[in-house]
């Protein structure tokens, strides 16, 4: 592990500090991963228990302007739960680029080209939020009131 990161550390670009993030991820039991090309890395969990992976860098999604943070876990959630949150600037963008898309003249379509994030907005009802969340973020679901209580509560 060392030699890797060692390696990594005479490739990049000058400036840029990493060890906060490599102590970090030693704290949390993972494992810090540079991208050699440009400013973005990877933390991805070695627990077992609950595997999770961390990305930041430039964007793959048209409709976000510079890079991104990405988590991606799996939360033991009820098979039947689906949901979407999102800050709520990016929410109205997508909104608003949905309602352009999705809505052409009178005839009402759901183009599957479209990222994910935009189907989501137009196929689940919104998620009532109510704690320090409601102001910041926005969410959808399958199921409105299990997704609201499990981010009121457990997250």
């Amino acid at each position: 592990m060392m030699e890797h990161i060692k390696y990594w550390l005479a490739d990049m670009k000058e400036g840029m500090d990493i060890r906060p993030l490599l102590q970090w991820s030693r704290k949390v039991n993972g494992r810090l991963i540079l991208a050699k090309e440009e400013a973005a890395f990877s933390i991805e969990s070695r627990s077992k228990a609950q595997p999770w992976r961390l990305d930041w860098g430039p964007t793959q999604r048209s409709y976000i302007a510079g890079h991104e943070l990405l988590m991606r876990t799996e939360l033991n959630l009820p098979v039947n739960l689906q949901m979407l949150l999102m800050n709520g600037a990016l929410a109205k963008s997508l909104e608003e680029f949905a309602f352009a898309k999705c809505v052409q003249s009178v005839h009402t379509v759901i183009d599957f080209s479209l990222p994910e994030e935009i189907r989501w907005l137009s196929m689940f009802p919104k998620a009532p939020l109510t704690s320090s969340l409601a102001p910041h973020y926005e969410a959808w679901s399958s199921s409105p009131s299990l997704a609201s209580w499990w981010l009121e509560g457990q997250l």
